[in-house]
């Protein structure tokens, strides 16, 4: 699992493009994401820079838009706390914001919907390697707000969100069908609701009970205002119902509602995905499920037989339950290697990820919540 989450100011902030010490026009942030269990022990914590070089063109087009800053916390099941801090290295300003999230387990997830996330306009781009933000099967998607947005009049709302079910052979679900219904308003009495059907093929699910979905809802005629969307799904075989909803405003014209974004990208895509292992690993740990650590650590080594703190953590545990065969085993598998990582190898100290991407969008300020997908499932958080 993989919880993706928005870092949005709630309006333009002028100083996040500014000069850079080598006098190019540009911008510069840090992102610290610190994982906690829920009552608090640290679980590990990632530290990203956000920054690159922007034209003239780009600065004013920057300066009239709000910033947001993107991140992907890799998290095995679980209930966490997520506190995102926020450092703009020009003027040394920083803002934090702390969020609750809950990672379902799939093998417990009867039948549910994510979070719902709001997209831009911008066509998704293809990430066969799932190791950007907001990345979903293979395609990512520019983020314009989770569970929250605003539009301006006629604007159009895009939605993306994920149906789960439990694991299951795909070719049991042929011929079932999902219906999703959606209806959106004021909600107040007497004011008239939109409502728009749709009906999904089961047997898209795939193998792990996951089903990409979305929808693009017409704010034609809506007045400035605030509304809300409530998304029902129904499998028609079981009867099983699950439920989603969010809210959005229509704001006048004259009013930001655009963000621009920025995220750093993983430099090699082998040893981002041990790392990711790996913080599934940490996570499984801290919430005392030894077994499902020890399959995350072993998923890190096969994914990167020389990422020496999944091999070390996975040797460890081996120890502490009693599995010295394994151990041995293990050792005849994979190169061991006393040659230690730089000191930013352990993400439990700081994240190994390098390179950037920027990107327009549009929404919201606050850590906002992740999109829960699998394919594999992530979970969208906002801030």
């Amino acid at each position: 699992m993989t919880v993706h989450y928005l870092f949005a100011y709630g309006r333009p902030e002028q100083g996040i493009v500014g000069a850079l010490p080598d006098k190019r026009m540009g911008y510069s942030l840090t992102l610290q994401t610190s994982v906690l269990t829920k009552d608090g022990k640290p679980v590990y914590e990632q530290n990203e820079r956000l920054a690159g070089v922007v034209n003239e063109s780009q600065t004013v087009a920057a300066r009239s838009k709000r910033f947001g800053a993107e991140s992907r916390v890799p998290l095995a099941p679980g209930e966490y706390q997520l506190v995102a801090t926020l450092t703009n290295d020009l003027n040394h300003l920083a803002v934090r914001q702390r969020t609750e999230i809950t990672v379902p387990d799939p093998a417990q997830t009867a039948f549910a919907l994510s979070r719902i996330m709001i997209f831009s306009p911008q066509p998704p781009v293809r990430d066969p390697d799932g190791g950007l933000p907001f990345s979903v099967s293979g395609l990512r998607f520019v983020p314009k707000g989770v569970q929250q947005t605003s539009l301006h009049p006629g604007e159009p709302l895009r939605l993306l969100f994920q149906l789960w079910t439990k694991p299951f052979d795909p070719a049991t679900r042929e011929g079932r069908k999902v219906k999703v219904h959606y209806v959106y308003g004021t909600m107040q009495t007497g004011q008239q609701t939109h409502q728009e059907d749709e009906e999904i093929d089961a047997a898209n699910f795939d193998a792990s009970g996951t089903l990409l979905t979305g929808r693009t809802l017409s704010t034609e005629g809506l007045a400035m205002g605030n509304y809300r969307v409530v998304i029902t799904a129904i499998d028609e075989t079981t009867q099983q119902k699950a439920y989603a909803n969010l809210t959005f405003r229509i704001a006048a014209d004259t009013e930001t509602t655009d963000v621009w974004t920025a995220y750093e990208a993983t430099a090699d895509a082998r040893r981002g995905r041990a790392i990711d292992d790996y913080k599934r690993g940490l996570s499984a740990e801290m919430q005392g499920s030894t077994d499902g650590a020890i399959t995350w650590f072993e998923r890190s080594v096969a994914d990167d037989p020389r990422y020496v703190p999944a091999l070390t953590r996975l040797v460890d545990l081996l120890a502490q339950s009693g599995r010295s065969k394994d151990i041995a085993a293990l050792s005849g598998k994979v190169e061991m290697t006393h040659r230690g990582e730089p000191a930013d190898g352990d993400p439990a100290v700081a994240g190994e990820r390098t390179g950037r991407g920027l990107s327009a969008g549009g929404e919201d300020s606050r850590v906002r919540d992740a999109v829960p997908a699998t394919q594999p499932r992530t979970v969208p958080c906002a801030g």
